[in-house]
């Protein structure tokens, strides 16, 4: 232990100052692992230290890399039209109109553009404690506070071929539309009256001859008009029936087709004699409406065929995040006094770390939350090298591996085959969820200014093994893809960030005063680039003050 100068504090507070304040402004002779800073290192306390640190942290997200391409948070939804791979109740209504004779028609309310930001605020409480000068224990938490913010805008052109219902939005409408398709009804029913007639008496009607000799397609008529008409009931609905929430607009190349089909079922019928099938308005009501900012609000929130998710700007969350307990055990040490000046050598370090898994996990019913940890337990093993090159570079080499605990039950939305990471409030299942492996390194070069700045950089790697996801055996809409939901947990992921400490370690060390000593960092840390995987590309502006109550340095 270094001794303590034996002055009042007064006098001993002005001489630190003088000496912090000369540092700053004189040049001196760094030593070797003088300051530490926020990154990974291989220094264990001294036995008996304490170390506290405090802080906090600032994260946003606005894009991310989906299987190395980067795109917005919002990807899913913005630039492509939505159609029936994005929003899975529009898969029935582009069935229905293909069963009603437009053989391509592709289901679309139009491009939409979904702005989203990602803000984490965390703040960080640590203590560690020396049991010996070669074993460090330690526990860190955070409470964490994270809030998505998004705007979610429909531009429709002239992909969209859906629009609102107008049976939907007033009275009247579900009258209009019965009358418009009982004519197809009737038709074919006044059709299969008169070949029944004319089968008893072929001098019946004018037309009796022409029925009786195309009795086939007679029937065949008669059953198409049936099954059309049952089909736009379906489609647009009437007072018996709500119909579907969207239906071709008016206008579109589909009403334009369902029309020329209209006109060539009225010329079949009028060739035996029905008449009833207007040349106009033969149709129950279009669309009038694409796709409103209103709409798109309903469709966020609508649990029955939307995406049931809380309002896109009410997903703040604050609670606790991951405890970490951990252990440092100093393995190699050729770098005994990190203070003196000329030292060079290596350290080596194994870190255990057991991680409680106190964090919320991320909550299905909001589309982009931001949970405040993994919400699992797990183990990690770290090995730390420091290569001390001189009396101003350092750096430190990390290679880590996590491993989770056992499997764990969550709710979460099933993706079909076919389909995109947003997923509809209807496929939420209890999934049972195995966490995969995580592999990591790190590279942290440091270069001393002094004996109170320290530039320090940082470069990561990590890789996520793809957690195992168990689906029930359950029907879903179009089916289930659990490998999804398997790929999309497999990341791979590099970063790197910058870092400046300001330290009073060293200048209590040279000028033997005790108290507390004070270390205060800056980092700025940003994701460079994935390969595979979603991973969000995250910015992170970190702040950290640590403290050392009854310094002693080795």
């Amino acid at each position: 232990m270094s001794p303590i100068l034996p002055s009042s504090r007064p006098r001993r507070l002005a001489v630190l100052c003088a000496a912090l304040l000369g540092g700053s402004i004189v040049p001196t002779t760094a030593a070797s692992q003088r300051i530490l800073t926020p990154g990974p290192d291989a220094v264990t306390l001294p036995r008996g230290a304490f170390r506290v640190e405090t802080g906090g942290e600032l994260t946003l997200q606005r894009d991310r890399w989906n299987e190395g391409r980067l795109e917005g948070i919002g990807g899913a939804l913005t630039g492509s039209p939505l159609d029936a791979t994005r929003l899975a109740l529009l898969a029935p209504i582009e069935g229905l109109v293909r069963g009603l004779g437009v053989d391509d028609f592709r289901a679309s309310l139009g491009p939409t553009r979904l702005e989203v930001r990602q803000r984490l605020f965390a703040s960080a409480l640590g203590l560690e404690y020396g049991v010996t000068s070669r074993v460090t224990l330690a526990v860190r938490a955070t409470l964490v506070r994270t809030r998505p913010e998004a705007l979610f805008r429909a531009r429709p052109d002239s992909t969209a071929t859906l629009g609102l219902n107008p049976l939907r939005l007033g009275s009247g409408v579900a009258a209009a539309n019965a009358t418009a398709i009982g004519r197809f009804t009737t038709a074919a029913t006044q059709l299969g009256q008169r070949r029944t007639a004319c089968a008893a008496n072929p001098a019946a009607f004018p037309e009796c001859a022409l029925i009786l000799a195309e009795a086939a397609r007679v029937t065949a008529l008669a059953s198409t008009a049936s099954s059309f008409a049952t089909g736009l009931g379906s489609l647009y609905g009437t007072a018996t029936g709500a119909g579907r929430r969207y239906v071709p607009l008016a206008g579109s190349s589909a009403e334009s087709l369902l029309i020329a089909r209209v006109d060539s079922m009225r010329t079949a019928f009028s060739r035996y004699g029905i008449a009833g099938i207007p040349a106009s308005g033969a149709l129950p009501a279009s669309a009038e409406i694409g796709l409103t900012g209103e709409e798109l609000d309903r469709l966020v929130r609508d649990t029955t065929d939307g995406y049931g998710a809380r309002p896109l700007d009410a997903g703040a969350l604050t609670a606790i995040g991951d405890v970490h307990v951990s252990a440092k055990l100093l393995l190699i040490d050729r770098v005994p006094q990190r203070f003196e000046r000329g030292t060079r050598g290596v350290r080596q370090s194994v870190l255990i770390d057991y991680r409680l898994g106190t964090g919320t996990v991320d909550d299905p019913d909001a589309l982009f939350d931001v949970g405040t940890g993994t919400g699992t337990a797990a183990f990690t093993v770290r090995s730390l090298t420091d290569v001390v090159l001189g009396d101003r570079l350092w750096t430190t080499i990390a290679l880590g591996a996590t491993s989770s605990g056992a499997a764990v039950v969550r709710p979460l939305r099933v993706p079909a085959p076919d389909g995109t990471d947003l997923v509809e409030a209807g496929r939420t299942l209890a999934v049972q969820v195995t966490p995969g492996r995580l592999f990591d390194a790190t590279v942290a070069p440091r270069w001393q200014l002094g004996d109170y700045l320290m530039l320090g950089a940082l470069w990561q790697w990590s890789r996520a093994e793809g957690d195992r996801h168990g689906v029930p055996e359950i029907g879903l809409p179009g089916g289930a893809d659990p490998a999804r939901l398997d790929a999309w947990s497999a990341r791979e992921a590099q970063r790197v960030g910058l870092s400046l400490t300001y330290s009073t370690l060293a200048a209590r060390r040279r000028l033997a005063i005790g108290g507390t000593a004070w270390e205060l960092s800056y980092t700025h840390l940003q994701s460079i680039a994935s390969r595979h995987g979603l991973v969000p590309k995250a910015f992170e502006d970190r702040v950290l003050l640590r403290a050392y109550p009854r310094f002693r340095a080795r």
